[in-house]
């Protein structure tokens, strides 16, 4: 479980490291697998993400098979390094003698501390509160406690393999297996079993196994908790004195291949074999998609620092690159190939932290550059840098033209930091800046700010945050938002290392507005504070949230039911806006205790519930269970086994099959039907998609059935030389373009460089004919500033500027006939106010006990000063944000509901005229009922299976409605008070375009169309053979209908 490896090295410990692919530092291919995250307490944690990871620089079996780990916290004592299970590597180099806390040069900022306990204990504290006890197996402390911050224990278990710790078991408080690791006595595999005896006759609950081979036990297969017995597989071969993959086969069918150049990464010490480094990785998909194949070369210095000069090199654990004080750089090119050629070229260049300080995209002359810069010092030490030295404090991005550098426009945002690496100030683009304040470590009670101190003198909390508008020269400035926090402490569970825990109590939002601040919104939330009851204690008791003295209380209970699989959450939603009539509404939700994936749900009287498989894909959804109008969708999945296309298939309720094929890379690539109610029970194809060499996707189709008849229509895609799609050609040959330019043009006083979109449709025949050219220029907001509308002979148009506030809101507009509309708006973004042109200025007021959009009254203050305000409608809204009343004029209409329902139950009419409502809920949000004041009730039921109405009964007769597995209406019945019934038929294409509507008189109405799915005529008659009434539609090359043609018998066409 430890992380042994040739070559100690801080490049290591990024994310890049850890994930499948080629590592840019590096040059390795190193493959990380994440397996089920461990739930454990009752969803409470802590939960250890569990990693499975392959490194090639690592070159020995410690349980997993060669080269493979599961990544843990351990601490070396021999080398005194502290591993973290998440990559990170420190070495210690003394021990406080006061308080025995590791020393470690190497950490710069503060986010764990590691103390030396006695008794062969470590103790890990992190800055999440997690806490983690470390006990020497000899020469390496393993963790065999895991805290959460709440005090929740998981304890680990380890045996013994070929003298190392070799993790076999997780249990939680409970003393329930949570996790077993089993390498079997004859070496061929190792069994992962996730909650080992709490599956079905005391099975697991999913079991992953590493097949190993060979007397190196190599993993040359991951074996995955699936019916269909699919793997990862590998294969390797050896390079200079490093295990390496040469070949990884996904559970989806596709593989990669890697090779590695003859060269490799050359290390500083003379004498020591190179580290490999891969030259080419070729992705394939298979399944009729190309493979996507890149090349990499890399710079003589490398992340060890060959060529560095400086210092000698030292196996002691620390980062030798690190030594080195002069301004060492390394890079490594990404080149992806198409036809043989590097089409797109990605430079990276890292400084000897190993961090990406330039990154360099070029792809036919089109060329994007992002400079990350940092607070790096030359000619100085890591240990004189600034603590934060290895966070950005600017990212610069700029777009240019190789073959044209005046064509270039750059943006950027900037940082700021604590000493701590806590975040000061980070101004975007468009220029807002966040502005954040920390609570000290001694914590603080003053006005308004509470948070108690924290034990290991961490500072993170937020104390608050204030966004501060982008500068406008036009217009009055927006007003700055200030958010508050505040925080409390409760006991921890752990009592006997960690006395209490801290929560955040409080969140306040606030509006500045002439240096004076104005409350918006408060959020208090309350905990169960009950140490002697593990289920409950430091869960979420109830949250309340007030606006304008108005407050909405949400209040939770838990249960962990009698079979101890499941936790039921119930969320009671309460509202007093109107004390007269209080409001409520409970929902009801059970996750299960081993995933937290949800269960059931039951919301008034609508529930849900939903079935997984061992990988925790989802295999059913049931809606009304067990009662009379249940129904399922329910899901199956086929992975790749020996080149076997992966697949899912949805069955929906009326037992249609949707089979979707995906590639070796998951992307859909065909998609076909199963209809068992159908004549020809056949798998038809209804979709096919193609992706390029790229990645892109560059061709979409869209397969439909007239009978046996297959149609197809195909789009296809192009994307531009910045990596953006731009333009879409349909099957007739119409092109929709959409060109984002990212360099864009010059405008303003002084001239800066914004973003334009250009927007038209053309044929590919015909590029000279266009229609809707539009251009726009865009702010940093992403939003225009400018759009310009021209005719189909580029004629310019029309023209409308427009002008936004420092959160990017749009406060003018101006048109072509230089009209201009002003608009104003609340804290919470809302229209407050439309002036326009002639100066007639529309008002809005809002709910006060709500953010959103509850418009309460419009009022229309008049150009004529001689004319008073007056009030054009006004609407009333309850706790719940439900409309209750709607005023127009004289005019008022009222809402009434049931519950906590969201659809009316009773409609008073402006006249007085009431109209009930009956609902049921279980099949649609339609009414079941309609009755006018007790005098005109209207019916309507719906099939139970596909929810569709099936019959409409009031006092003038009934309508019947029949349809197809498909849910294509193919019948209509209307039924008068006589009996004298109409039926009228249709007729559809299997994805739905209508073919024929047969009346009841017998007149029948054909519709025929082009290769293009274009409507191409319609004709009307009594029989087949007399053809009463055509029409004929003919279109131009843009797509557009350009004649219509209609004919009779008694007519000449026209």
């Amino acid at each position: 479980m430890t992380t042994p490896t040739a070559v100690h090295s801080n490049a290591f410990n990024f994310l890049g490291a850890l994930q499948s692919g080629v590592d840019q530092r590096t040059g390795q291919y190193t493959l990380s697998i994440n397996l089920p995250e461990i739930k454990s307490n009752s969803l409470n944690g802590p939960s250890i993400p569990l990693v499975l990871s392959f490194s090639p620089i690592s070159r020995i079996d410690r349980g997993f098979g060669y080269g493979w780990n599961l990544y843990l916290t351990h601490f070396d004592i021999s080398t005194q390094i502290i591993s973290l299970r998440s990559g990170e590597t420190f070495k210690v180099t003394e021990w406080d003698s006061i308080t025995s806390r590791a020393i470690i040069p190497e950490q710069r900022l503060d986010t764990f501390h590691l103390y030396d306990e006695g008794n062969n204990q470590y103790r890990v504290m992190h800055l999440s509160g997690e806490m983690e006890i470390l006990v020497n197996q000899g020469t390496v402390a393993m963790p065999e406690e895991f805290y959460s911050a709440q005090g929740h224990k998981i304890t680990l278990a380890y045996t013994d393999f070929q003298g190392e710790h070799f993790l076999n078991a997780i249990t939680d408080s409970d003393d329930l297996p949570i996790l077993s690791i089993e390498r079997d006595p004859n070496d061929d595999f190792v069994h992962i079993d996730i909650y080992p005896f709490s599956g079905g006759q005391g099975q697991p609950i999913a079991r992953y196994s590493l097949e190993l081979t060979g007397v190196d036990n190599h993993v040359t297969k991951i074996h995955l908790p699936s019916d269909d017995l699919a793997s990862w597989a590998f294969e390797y071969r050896q390079v200079f004195e490093c295990l390496c993959l040469e070949k990884v086969t996904t559970p989806t069918g596709g593989h990669e291949a890697i090779t590695y150049d003859s060269q490799g990464h050359l290390h500083p010490a003379s004498g020591t074999s190179p580290l490999p480094r891969v030259a080419t990785h070729v992705v394939f998909p298979l399944f009729d998609q190309p493979p996507i194949e890149n090349h990499y070369s890399y710079s003589d210095e490398n992340f060890m620092g060959y060529g560095a000069g400086g210092f000698d090199w030292d196996d002691d654990g620390l980062d030798n690159l690190f030594k080195v004080n002069s301004d060492y750089t390394y890079h490594s090119t990404e080149s992806l190939i198409v036809e043989g050629k590097a089409e797109r070229i990605i430079e990276r260049r890292f400084n000897r932290y190993h961090l990406l300080s330039h990154e360099v995209t070029t792809q036919n002359d089109h060329v994007h550059r992002v400079i990350n810069e940092y607070p790096l010092y030359s000619g100085q030490s890591f240990y004189q840098q600034m603590p934060y030295c290895q966070m950005p404090i600017k990212v610069k991005s700029t777009w240019y033209l190789a073959n044209d550098i005046n064509q270039l426009r750059s943006a950027s945002t900037s940082t700021t930091y604590s000493h701590r690496g806590n975040v000061l100030s980070h101004t975007t683009e468009e220029g807002m800046v966040e502005l954040y304040t920390y609570y000290s470590a001694k914590g603080e009670d003053s006005d308004g700010y509470f948070c108690p101190p924290d034990p290991e003198g961490f500072v993170y909390r937020v104390r608050d945050k204030k966004v501060i508008p982008a500068p406008t020269s036009t217009g009055e400035p927006a007003n700055a938002l200030l958010t508050r926090y505040s925080y409390m402490a409760l006991p921890s569970l752990a009592r006997e290392r960690v006395d209490t825990f801290c929560v955040q109590e409080s969140e306040t939002l606030f509006e500045i507005k002439d240096e004076l601040i104005f409350e918006l919104q408060n959020k208090v939330v309350s905990y169960f504070d009950l140490p002697q009851d593990p289920l409950l204690h430091g869960r979420i008791q109830q949250e309340a949230l007030t606006l304008n003295n108005n407050t909405t209380t949400t209040e939770y209970t838990y249960t962990r039911l009698d079979d101890l699989s499941v936790l039921e959450i119930t969320e009671t939603i309460k509202s007093e806006l109107d004390p007269k009539t209080p409001l409520s509404k409970t929902l009801l939700r059970q996750v299960s205790l081993y995933t937290g994936l949800l269960q059931y749900t039951l919301e008034g009287d609508v529930a849900l519930q939903y079935s997984y498989d061992a990988l925790d894909r989802l295999i059913r959804q049931t809606v009304a269970p067990g009662t009379d109008v249940e129904t399922s969708l329910s899901y199956a999945y086929a992975l790749s086994v020996e080149g076997t296309q992966a697949k899912q298939v949805v069955t929906n309720a009326d037992g249609i099959e949707t089979h979707t094929y995906v590639d070796g890379l998951n992307r859909a690539v065909r998609t076909t039907l199963i209809d068992p109610g159908s004549p020809l029970t056949v798998e038809r194809q209804v979709y096919s998609a193609l992706y390029d060499v790229r990645g892109n996707l560059v061709r979409e189709t869209e397969h439909d059935w007239i009978d046996d008849e297959e149609r197809l229509s195909s789009s296809l895609i192009d994307y531009d030389d910045w990596g953006q799609q731009f333009c879409v050609t349909a099957a007739d040959g119409v092109q929709t373009v959409e060109y984002n330019d990212p360099i864009g043009i010059s405008v303003g006083t002084p001239p800066v460089k914004r973003a334009t979109q250009t927007l038209y449709t053309q044929n590919k025949t015909t590029p000279q004919l266009i229609s809707g050219l539009t251009i726009s220029v865009f702010n940093a907001f992403k939003k225009p500033i400018k759009t310009e509308i021209y005719t189909a002979n580029r004629t310019l148009m029309s023209v409308d500027t427009y002008t936004y506030d420092g959160f990017g809101r749009c406060i003018e507009t101006t048109d072509t006939a230089k009209l201009t509309t002003r608009f104003t708006y609340d804290a919470w973004s809302r229209l407050t106010s439309t002036t326009l042109p002639d100066l007639t200025r529309v008002s809005s007021e809002y709910a006060s006990h709500s953010s959103g959009e509850l418009r309460v009254a419009t009022r229309v203050q008049p150009n004529n000063h001689l004319l008073k305000e007056y009030l054009a409608g006004e609407q009333q809204f309850d706790g719940f944000a439900r409309l209750t009343q709607m005023t127009t004029g004289k005019r008022s209409e009222l809402y009434d509901y049931v519950d906590g329902q969201n659809l009316i139950s009773r409609l008073t009419k402006a006249s007085g005229t009431p109209i009930d409502y009956t609902y049921d809920l279980r099949l649609t949000t339609q009414a079941k009922t309609t009755d006018v004041a007790g005098e005109e009730l209207s019916t309507f039921k719906y099939n139970a299976v596909n929810a569709l109405m099936s019959s409409a009964v009031n006092p003038e007769g009934r309508l019947t409605y029949l349809y197809n597995s498909h849910k294509q209406m193919i019948s209509e019945t209307r039924t008068d008070n006589s009996g004298t019934t109409w039926e009228t038929q249709f007729t559809y294409s299997l994805q739905g375009l209508p073919l024929s509507k047969t009346e009841y008189n017998g007149m029948r109405r054909i519709y025929e169309y082009d290769d293009n799915a274009r409507l191409l005529r319609v004709q009307q008659s009594e029989d087949d053979e007399d053809k009463a009434l055509s029409v004929s539609f003919a279109y131009n090359s843009l797509g557009q209908l350009s004649q219509t043609i209609t004919s009779d018998r008694a007519a000449a066409p026209y």
